[in-house]
């Protein structure tokens, strides 16, 4: 719908009603000049051609691909967040609850619920969450490398510490 908004404008602009773009300066110049467009002869029956309709940005088979590729990865970290709530002792079921698993996973991690709050402050939540998961990390018995590799690349880390034979410390 832009695009041909976009386009109208365009053509009202340069070729006042015409169909045709052709004759049209460039719209970025500092001072306007007002361009004529040739009249068509009075015994021609031929219109110029309109603008070609913009295709799509993706066909249906590539917007498939990338729905099913994110469900595949929700999926995957609903998983393992799951066996990684039961490897420390709480229900699985409790991952699906949107804010009360970040406030497991704070207990899970050792750290006090109420550092939940403190997620709400902007870059006091960065920081919140890089300890929170140095120490998750640690009560796996994973070093500090990995707690970060938990912070930056949770995709990766975490289904690696649900899923691998560590066992939860706490």
């Amino acid at each position: 719908m832009r695009i041909a908004l976009a386009s109208a404008m365009l053509i009202v602009a340069c070729g006042l009603g015409s169909l045709s773009v052709a004759g049209c300066k460039s719209m970025s110049s500092s001072a306007p000049e007002a361009t004529t467009m040739p009249a068509p002869s009075p015994g021609s029956t031929t219109m110029s051609a309109a603008p070609a309709m913009p295709q799509p940005a993706m066909s249906s088979t590539m917007m498939s691909l990338f729905v099913g590729g994110a469900l595949a990865f929700v999926l995957l970290m609903i998983a393992a967040q799951w066996k990684l709530f039961e490897k420390a002792g709480v229900a699985g079921w409790k991952c699906l609850i949107p804010i009360y698993n970040m406030y497991l996973l704070f207990l899970i991690a050792g750290k006090p619920g109420w550092w939940l709050i403190l997620m709400l402050i902007p870059l006091v939540s960065i920081v919140i969450y890089l300890l929170a998961m140095l120490s998750l990390a640690g009560r796996f018995s994973k070093g500090p490398v990995y707690g970060v590799g938990l912070f930056l690349l949770p995709f990766i880390f975490f289904p690696l510490l649900a899923f691998d034979g560590s066992e939860y410390s706490g």
